[in-house]
């Protein structure tokens, strides 16, 4: 009966913190060349049923398991997330350094959407700030447009994309008609080559030309249940004796 009880209560706790570990704050670990955190002040770029795609270099070989980016809502207009895709490609690279062509996303990897229940996801709200808005496609540009941020985070995911280390691979991201909503711009040191937008545009600042990254993070699995689960056999066997 002790041995049930037990147990029943890990599940129970597993159930209860499986929503906290879906979220990542920074400082957790990571497993790409360094995490892309939102920039204060920066843009956010119009995806409304458009792919974006940011790439990244694996720093830890192993299934990609939990990834993480941030979006915001065109003049604060926050609307549910229904559906969602992300894919994972190899790279393809610049193939003239300096000059004008750039790297880009190559073969398509993986594709899983939460239409198939590929993976399951959570949104939360993150630390608001002052950010501009920016489409792309036709060029429209607002500074200050809205201050609200949510970090979304992509876990559960089912037969994932094993990476391996040193290799660069292409975060792609959709979240298909779905009007006002922006994945932000990278505060972070600039990495690889510009993000890349529909038909693997090249995504600039629409006031400065200078390159545009997006805000993400690859993860660890968290091993948080794994902890809890290894306590409770421990605690089982000193039962035992």
């Amino acid at each position: 009966m002790k041995t049930a009880k037990i147990i029943l209560i890990l599940a129970a706790v597993m159930v209860l913190t499986a929503p906290a570990l879906a979220d990542w704050d920074e400082g957790d670990p990571d497993k790409m060349h360094y995490p892309q955190l939102p920039k204060v002040g920066g843009w956010d770029v119009d995806f409304n049923a458009m792919t974006l795609a940011d790439d990244w270099r694996c720093s830890q070989s192993g299934p990609v398991s939990d990834v993480h980016f941030w979006i915001s809502w065109e003049q604060n207009n926050i609307q549910p997330i229904n559906w969602l895709s992300m894919a994972i490609y190899d790279d393809i690279p610049d193939p003239d350094g300096p000059g004008p062509l750039y790297s880009m996303p190559g073969t398509e990897l993986w594709y899983g959407d939460t239409g198939g229940n590929d993976f399951s996801f959570t949104v939360r709200d993150w630390t608001p700030s002052w950010q501009g808005w920016f489409d792309p496609v036709t060029g429209y540009y607002n500074l200050n447009d809205h201050s609200l941020t949510q970090q979304v985070n992509i876990f559960d995911i089912l037969e994932p994309f094993v990476q391996e280390e040193g290799v660069i691979y292409w975060l792609a991201i959709d979240p298909g008609p779905l009007p006002y909503i922006g994945w932000k711009e990278s505060g972070s040191l600039h990495f690889g080559d510009d993000a890349v937008y529909w038909m693997w545009y090249e995504l600039r600042d629409p006031i400065s030309n200078s390159s545009l990254d997006l805000a993400f993070v690859i993860t660890p699995e968290p091993a948080t249940l794994s902890l809890l689960a290894l306590g409770g056999l421990a605690l089982m066997r000193r039962r035992k004796k």
